[in-house]
């Protein structure tokens, strides 16, 4: 019987052979160079074949040696077919993945229509435009930032980077090097890798579940780095400590942002009205 799939072709063959004593136990196989030389099917193909035979028991793999009949090769001279293929891999009730969002909850007519209208910008896509961000969207921004977080500020404090570890190495130069940076133990890999190859030095502050100790953040620095992705208690703690702290430095990362699920999204700390 021929298969229309070649590495069907290739399996009926070589489990001919195993079969009818052309390839004896303990004998080694061609290797699969050789193999997509003799068949002329590509390498992705051949491997695909090897694994079917090591499924079945027929072949054993070797490391840095290659591919052996079994020792013991199960007989069975009516077969004539491959194994059937696997069962379908059945699908997920939820999608916890966070690299896609759900379809009723994304508007496509609405990215459609920012889309024609971005393209319809050729002064804008012809040219690399404003390094800090476009300013629609740094004025988009400023009016978000104060009706969900309660912050103050304009399009020209705003800067737009693809990430926050980018915009920290942005700001370590615009600071300058040999500066002192405190910070939490737990505060994020990628954050204390900015910092370091700007040529900070990192002080690590003790902290209880409300945030960085209040004798701690006494100790000099220069620039304190605050992780308030959190509940509302730790941030109502930070500010309560805010008179520690009010004339220094301070880096706030969010990165949860406005995505809660229990509440809604917390005031920045520099905001100037409380929390609701």
């Amino acid at each position: 019987m021929k298969h229309s799939k070649k590495y069907l072709q290739l399996y009926d063959t070589l489990y001919h052979d195993i079969q009818s004593g052309a390839l004896q136990p303990g004998q080694r196989l061609p290797s699969i160079r050789e193999l997509v030389r003799r068949s002329g099917f590509s390498q992705t193909t051949v491997e695909h074949t090897l694994a079917l035979l090591q499924e079945e028991g027929l072949v054993r793999t070797v490391p840095q040696s290659g591919c052996f009949v079994s020792d013991i090769v199960p007989r069975n001279p009516a077969r004539q077919t491959a194994p059937r293929s696997p069962a379908p891999v059945p699908v997920p009730l939820w999608n916890l993945q966070t690299n896609t969002i759900h379809p009723e909850l994304f508007d496509m007519k609405l990215w459609k229509r920012c889309l024609r209208e971005t393209l319809e910008d050729s002064d804008g896509l012809a040219s690399y435009g404003d390094s800090r961000g476009d300013r629609p969207l740094r004025t988009a921004l400023t009016d978000y930032l104060y009706r969900l977080r309660r912050l103050r500020t304009d399009p020209d404090s705003i800067l737009v980077g693809p990430s926050y570890q980018t915009l920290l190495f942005i700001l370590t130069t615009l600071v300058g090097p040999r500066q002192t940076v405190a910070m939490e133990h737990h505060a994020p890999v990628l954050a204390r890798q900015a910092f370091e190859q700007a040529g900070w030095t990192i002080l690590e502050l003790e902290s209880d579940a409300d945030g960085p100790l209040p004798e701690e953040l006494k100790k000099p620095f220069d620039c304190l780095y605050l992780t308030t992705a959190c509940t509302g208690t730790k941030k109502r703690a930070l500010r309560a400590r805010q008179d520690l702290y009010r004339n220094l430095f301070v880096i706030e990362d969010d990165y949860n942002g406005e995505l809660t699920y229990v509440s809604g999204a917390r005031n920045a700390l520099s905001s100037r009205l409380p929390q609701s």
